[in-house]
């Protein structure tokens, strides 16, 4: 299997104008499910994974997994680490192998955030590792009160500036989960902040967001959008079948996620114009 860069992926996607979906599994039917979706469309993927899950499988396992997958199938993807504020867990994860992770120094002060950032910046340059990053929490939706809705365009440059990360995730209104409230996207700051630093933007809380909303963030400089919850959401509904569930041999569930989550991508690559994308990566 042919190593990919993370930075060379979201380079071809910002210049195409276009987005690379990037969706959160817990688990092999679901990372089949998301390469099977990259594969059909010839869309370039990036498989996620969050530290709850790499705690849970190790980084090696997971690795194994992946790459045995992607061996099975004619697919452009990538294995990510997703939010993670330990910076051993994602050099563990540099060490194994994996193609990049989001460092996430939004808890810390920001000093601390720009040297932690950069060292894992520059050690994973040795490795062919890239590292996204993130200085403003995203929240959720299961949090009181509203997200940050104003992109800080000035503090995000000087972070850029300052660690060398291959993207990076500015806080433009989105929150993690499936907000029942209409999303607010800060396009202005977005673009500006594109502008500004030159590099693929990462948009999170892509679930729930409708087309039109993508196709704007796409013109504005995000050439990477996070799915996670609306996977999560096809595998409840996978294992609620209804009354005769008694009666349900459990491998018919298993292809039920598979097909729901396979659906789900195949959503997200129409919306963000990878589609037919594959032959851009190199």
């Amino acid at each position: 299997m042919s190593r990919l860069a993370l930075g060379s992926v979201l380079r071809s996607a910002r210049s195409g104008g276009y987005a690379v979906p990037a969706c959160n599994v817990f688990d092999a039917v679901g990372m089949d499910a998301v390469l099977a979706a990259g594969e059909r469309l010839s869309s370039p993927v990036i498989v996620q994974i969050s530290t709850r899950t790499l705690r849970a499988w190790g980084p090696r396992r997971i690795r194994q997994l992946f790459v045995g997958l992607v061996s099975q199938r004619h697919v452009s993807a990538l294995l990510h680490l997703d939010h993670c504020a330990d910076p051993d867990l994602v050099t563990a994860c540099m060490e194994e192998g994996w193609d990049s992770a989001l460092f996430d120094a939004s808890s810390m002060d920001f000093e601390t955030a720009v040297r932690l950032t950069r060292d894992l910046v520059v050690r994973g340059a040795e490795r062919g590792f890239d590292i996204e990053g993130e200085i403003d929490r995203i929240g959720s939706v299961h949090e009181v009160g509203p997200p940050q809705v104003r992109v800080a365009v000035d503090r995000s440059v000087t972070f850029v500036g300052q660690t060398g990360v291959t993207c990076f995730s500015p806080a433009a209104g989105t929150l993690h989960g499936l907000s029942e409230a209409p999303v607010v996207l800060d396009l202005d700051g977005l673009a500006a902040l594109s502008e500004n630093v030159g590099l693929p933007l990462v948009l999170h809380g892509g679930s729930g967001l409708d087309a039109p909303t993508l196709k704007k963030a796409v013109t504005c400089g995000i050439a990477k959008v996070n799915v996670s919850s609306m996977v999560k959401s096809a595998f409840r509904g996978a294992l609620s079948p209804g009354p005769s569930s008694a009666a349900v041999e459990p491998i018919d569930l298993l292809q039920n996620f598979s097909a729901r989550t396979e659906a789900v991508v195949a959503g997200f690559v129409e919306a963000l114009g990878s589609r037919g994308r594959s032959c851009d990566v190199h």
